[in-house]
Protein backbone atom coordinates (compact mmCIF):
# COMPACT_ATOMS: atom_id res chain seq x y z
CA UNK A 1 0.00 0.00 0.00
CA UNK A 2 2.86 2.43 0.51
CA UNK A 3 4.09 2.23 -2.24
CA UNK A 4 1.24 2.59 -4.06
CA UNK A 5 0.28 5.37 -2.57
CA UNK A 6 4.06 7.06 -3.00
CA UNK A 7 2.78 6.45 -6.92
CA UNK A 8 -0.31 8.38 -6.34
CA UNK A 9 -0.51 11.38 -7.94
CA UNK A 10 -4.35 12.49 -7.72
CA UNK A 11 -6.57 11.71 -5.30
CA UNK A 12 -10.59 11.83 -5.38
CA UNK A 13 -12.54 12.50 -2.34
CA UNK A 14 -16.40 12.37 -1.63
CA UNK A 15 -16.77 14.92 1.07
CA UNK A 16 -15.07 18.44 0.83
CA UNK A 17 -14.43 17.88 4.90
CA UNK A 18 -11.00 17.13 5.16
CA UNK A 19 -9.74 17.32 1.43
CA UNK A 20 -6.36 18.59 1.24
CA UNK A 21 -5.74 21.35 -1.26
CA UNK A 22 -4.89 20.45 -4.90
CA UNK A 23 -7.34 17.43 -4.71
CA UNK A 24 -10.49 16.61 -6.29
CA UNK A 25 -13.74 16.47 -4.19
CA UNK A 26 -16.70 14.42 -6.60
CA UNK A 27 -19.60 14.36 -4.02
CA UNK A 28 -22.09 11.56 -3.75
CA UNK A 29 -24.28 11.93 -6.55
CA UNK A 30 -28.23 11.49 -6.11
CA UNK A 31 -30.30 8.85 -7.11
CA UNK A 32 -33.72 10.97 -8.37
CA UNK A 33 -33.17 10.60 -11.87
CA UNK A 34 -32.70 6.69 -11.58
CA UNK A 35 -36.01 4.63 -13.01
CA UNK A 36 -36.20 2.02 -10.15
CA UNK A 37 -36.77 3.97 -7.44
CA UNK A 38 -39.69 5.87 -8.72
CA UNK A 39 -42.42 3.55 -7.85
CA UNK A 40 -45.88 3.37 -5.99
CA UNK A 41 -45.83 2.82 -1.95
CA UNK A 42 -47.07 -0.63 -0.99
CA UNK A 43 -49.89 0.65 1.91
CA UNK A 44 -48.42 -2.77 3.82
CA UNK A 45 -45.63 -1.52 4.14
CA UNK A 46 -46.33 2.02 5.96
CA UNK A 47 -43.77 2.98 8.97
CA UNK A 48 -42.95 6.07 10.42
CA UNK A 49 -39.07 5.43 11.32
CA UNK A 50 -37.04 3.47 9.06
CA UNK A 51 -33.43 2.08 9.22
CA UNK A 52 -32.42 0.03 5.93
CA UNK A 53 -28.88 -0.53 3.91
CA UNK A 54 -26.79 -3.11 4.38
CA UNK A 55 -26.75 -4.04 8.35
CA UNK A 56 -23.91 -4.42 10.12
CA UNK A 57 -22.88 -3.54 14.15
CA UNK A 58 -21.01 -0.32 13.87
CA UNK A 59 -23.95 1.12 12.47
CA UNK A 60 -25.72 0.74 16.21
CA UNK A 61 -28.42 -1.26 14.83
CA UNK A 62 -29.04 -2.37 18.30
CA UNK A 63 -29.68 0.87 19.34
CA UNK A 64 -32.25 1.33 17.00
CA UNK A 65 -34.49 -1.76 17.98
CA UNK A 66 -33.77 -0.68 21.03
CA UNK A 67 -35.10 3.09 20.20
CA UNK A 68 -37.84 1.18 19.02
CA UNK A 69 -39.09 -0.61 21.77
CA UNK A 70 -38.70 2.91 24.00
CA UNK A 71 -41.15 4.47 21.52
CA UNK A 72 -44.72 2.31 21.11
CA UNK A 73 -45.87 5.80 19.46
CA UNK A 74 -44.31 5.37 16.06
CA UNK A 75 -43.95 2.08 13.95
CA UNK A 76 -40.66 1.48 13.44
CA UNK A 77 -38.84 -1.50 10.31
CA UNK A 78 -35.39 -2.57 10.08
CA UNK A 79 -34.54 -4.04 6.52
CA UNK A 80 -31.85 -4.75 4.95
CA UNK A 81 -29.08 -7.86 4.55
CA UNK A 82 -26.94 -8.42 7.60
CA UNK A 83 -23.43 -9.60 7.22
CA UNK A 84 -23.70 -12.42 8.77
CA UNK A 85 -26.58 -15.39 9.34
CA UNK A 86 -25.10 -15.06 13.32
CA UNK A 87 -26.07 -11.69 13.23
CA UNK A 88 -29.48 -12.24 11.23
CA UNK A 89 -30.49 -14.57 13.83
CA UNK A 90 -28.94 -12.07 16.62
CA UNK A 91 -31.19 -9.19 15.49
CA UNK A 92 -34.23 -11.43 14.86
CA UNK A 93 -34.34 -12.87 18.32
CA UNK A 94 -34.05 -8.86 19.59
CA UNK A 95 -36.73 -7.68 17.83
CA UNK A 96 -39.11 -10.40 18.39
CA UNK A 97 -40.96 -9.04 21.20
CA UNK A 98 -40.92 -5.54 19.83
CA UNK A 99 -44.47 -4.94 18.78
CA UNK A 100 -44.43 -1.57 16.81
CA UNK A 101 -40.88 -3.06 14.71
CA UNK A 102 -41.15 -4.67 11.75
CA UNK A 103 -38.20 -6.62 10.18
CA UNK A 104 -36.98 -7.87 6.79
CA UNK A 105 -33.39 -9.19 6.85
CA UNK A 106 -31.99 -10.25 3.79
CA UNK A 107 -31.67 -8.85 0.39
CA UNK A 108 -34.26 -6.26 -1.42
CA UNK A 109 -34.41 -5.76 -4.72
CA UNK A 110 -33.76 -1.65 -5.68
CA UNK A 111 -37.90 -1.77 -5.93
CA UNK A 112 -38.23 -3.03 -2.95
CA UNK A 113 -35.95 -1.06 -0.73
CA UNK A 114 -37.17 1.89 -2.36
CA UNK A 115 -40.80 0.78 -1.32
CA UNK A 116 -39.85 0.76 1.98
CA UNK A 117 -38.33 4.42 2.02
CA UNK A 118 -40.98 5.80 0.53
CA UNK A 119 -43.71 4.05 3.03
CA UNK A 120 -41.70 6.20 5.94
CA UNK A 121 -41.89 9.51 7.02
CA UNK A 122 -38.18 9.82 8.83
CA UNK A 123 -34.72 7.27 8.52
CA UNK A 124 -33.16 6.65 10.92
CA UNK A 125 -28.82 6.67 10.37
CA UNK A 126 -27.47 6.24 13.92
CA UNK A 127 -23.93 4.98 12.82
CA UNK A 128 -20.81 5.14 15.01
CA UNK A 129 -18.65 6.44 12.45
CA UNK A 130 -20.27 8.64 9.30
CA UNK A 131 -17.77 10.02 6.37
CA UNK A 132 -20.17 9.40 3.47
CA UNK A 133 -23.28 7.70 3.48
CA UNK A 134 -25.36 6.43 0.11
CA UNK A 135 -28.14 5.23 2.56
CA UNK A 136 -28.27 8.88 3.09
CA UNK A 137 -28.37 10.42 -0.35
CA UNK A 138 -30.87 7.77 -1.71
CA UNK A 139 -33.15 8.72 1.44
CA UNK A 140 -33.01 12.32 0.04
CA UNK A 141 -33.45 11.81 -3.17
CA UNK A 142 -37.06 10.11 -2.18
CA UNK A 143 -37.80 13.48 -0.34
CA UNK A 144 -37.30 11.63 2.79
CA UNK A 145 -35.45 12.96 5.66
CA UNK A 146 -32.64 11.79 7.98
CA UNK A 147 -31.83 11.74 11.10
CA UNK A 148 -27.95 11.26 11.55
CA UNK A 149 -25.22 11.19 14.23
CA UNK A 150 -23.27 14.71 15.10
CA UNK A 151 -19.76 14.90 13.62
CA UNK A 152 -18.35 17.38 10.82
CA UNK A 153 -19.53 15.61 7.78
CA UNK A 154 -22.88 15.45 8.62
CA UNK A 155 -22.97 19.43 9.91
CA UNK A 156 -21.06 19.69 6.46
CA UNK A 157 -24.53 17.68 4.92
CA UNK A 158 -26.92 19.71 6.74
CA UNK A 159 -25.55 23.00 5.87
CA UNK A 160 -25.62 21.66 1.91
CA UNK A 161 -28.53 20.30 2.16
CA UNK A 162 -30.99 21.86 4.95
CA UNK A 163 -32.01 21.50 8.65
CA UNK A 164 -35.31 20.00 8.29
CA UNK A 165 -33.86 17.30 6.05
CA UNK A 166 -30.55 16.30 7.83
CA UNK A 167 -31.14 16.56 11.17
CA UNK A 168 -28.53 15.87 13.73
CA UNK A 169 -28.77 14.61 16.98
CA UNK A 170 -25.83 13.32 19.59
CA UNK A 171 -28.46 10.98 21.35
CA UNK A 172 -30.68 8.72 18.92
CA UNK A 173 -34.14 8.70 21.24
CA UNK A 174 -37.39 9.70 21.04
CA UNK A 175 -37.75 13.29 21.57
CA UNK A 176 -34.59 13.61 19.26
CA UNK A 177 -36.96 11.46 16.23
CA UNK A 178 -40.26 13.38 17.22
CA UNK A 179 -38.41 16.63 16.81
CA UNK A 180 -36.72 15.59 12.95
CA UNK A 181 -40.49 14.57 12.28
CA UNK A 182 -41.65 17.77 13.10
CA UNK A 183 -39.20 19.83 11.73
CA UNK A 184 -39.87 22.17 9.13
CA UNK A 185 -38.35 21.87 5.67
CA UNK A 186 -39.07 22.94 2.49
CA UNK A 187 -41.17 20.52 -0.04
CA UNK A 188 -37.43 18.90 -1.62
CA UNK A 189 -34.16 18.79 -0.64
CA UNK A 190 -31.60 21.39 -2.55
CA UNK A 191 -29.39 17.99 -4.25
CA UNK A 192 -28.57 20.10 -6.65
CA UNK A 193 -24.81 19.74 -6.19
CA UNK A 194 -24.70 16.19 -6.50
CA UNK A 195 -25.96 15.44 -10.06
CA UNK A 196 -24.66 12.51 -11.87
CA UNK A 197 -23.16 14.54 -14.58
CA UNK A 198 -21.78 17.01 -12.26
CA UNK A 199 -19.82 13.96 -10.29
CA UNK A 200 -18.77 12.24 -13.53
CA UNK A 201 -16.98 15.56 -14.54
CA UNK A 202 -14.99 15.77 -11.63
CA UNK A 203 -13.74 12.38 -12.20
CA UNK A 204 -12.96 12.74 -16.04
CA UNK A 205 -11.36 15.88 -14.97
CA UNK A 206 -8.90 13.64 -12.54
CA UNK A 207 -8.61 11.24 -14.97
CA UNK A 208 -7.13 13.78 -17.72
CA UNK A 209 -4.80 15.41 -14.38
CA UNK A 210 -3.28 11.89 -13.69
CA UNK A 211 -2.67 10.78 -17.32
CA UNK A 212 -1.18 14.14 -18.40
CA UNK A 213 0.97 13.51 -15.07
CA UNK A 214 1.83 10.31 -16.47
Amino acid sequence: MRMLDEKTTVRIFLNDVGSPPGTFVALHPHYQDWAPYRIDVSPEKRNDILLFGAIRPYKRTEEFIELAASDPSHLYALVGAPNTSLYAAHLKRLAAPIGNLRTELGYLSDEELAAWIQASELVVLPYRSFYNSGAALLALSLARPVLVPQNEFTRALQNEIGEGWVNITEDFTKSAVDSALAAPRPRKPDLSKRSVEAHAKTNIAAYLAATAGA
